[in-house]
């Protein structure tokens, strides 16, 4: 992988998902809520961690990182808006193109957001969407996954390994 793309990667999955994981752990103390936000919060902070491992990942044993960073940014790739049920998560970068009842809409942000709703039956939206950014991510790397499978030798990470002779046998 390019020096370039695995900074990319670093940043966005390392810092984005850290700070996706510090925000909605923070909503974990807000009084009054149901219990099912609190599971919800606990189940996006759990994903938004799996961003900051994978990130780590891909540092220390690159096929692993890969594997989770793609599954990762796989659950980034779909928006959808309905009264019935509204889902959006993403971390890092988001580049988006939604179209529904409010027309063509398109943007970009840094950070962390998500947005889960279930049966808001007063918001009359529809909207479906994709994250162009989380599309891209997990092509590419699925693809330097695939190719790091074909290696031989591939799964094995050693960067500091110092080859040494067998004295015994000379």
């Amino acid at each position: 992988m390019n020096i370039w793309h695995r900074r990319l990667f670093l940043v966005v999955s390392i810092g984005g998902g850290f700070t996706g994981f510090a925000v909605t752990s923070g909503q974990l103390f807000q009084p009054g809520q149901l219990p099912l936000y609190y599971m919800l919060c606990v189940g996006v902070a759990i994903a938004y961690a799996s961003g900051v491992y994978g990130g780590l990942k891909l540092v220390e044993e690159e096929a692993k990182g890969l594997a989770i960073l793609s599954w990762y940014f796989l659950a980034q790739i779909p928006i959808f808006v309905s009264p019935i049920i509204s889902y959006q998560f993403s971390s890092g970068l988001t580049a988006y193109t939604t179209v529904g009842t409010i027309g063509l809409s398109w943007g970009a942000n840094f950070g962390c957001h998500w947005q889960f709703s279930l049966f808001q039956f007063g918001d009359r939206t529809l909207a479906v969407g994709a994250n162009l950014f989380a599309i891209w991510a997990t092509w590419f790397l699925r693809k330097q996954l695939a190719r790091k499978a074909a290696q031989p030798g591939a799964g094995t990470y050693a960067p500091y390994s110092v080859s040494a002779k067998n004295e015994s046998s000379q």
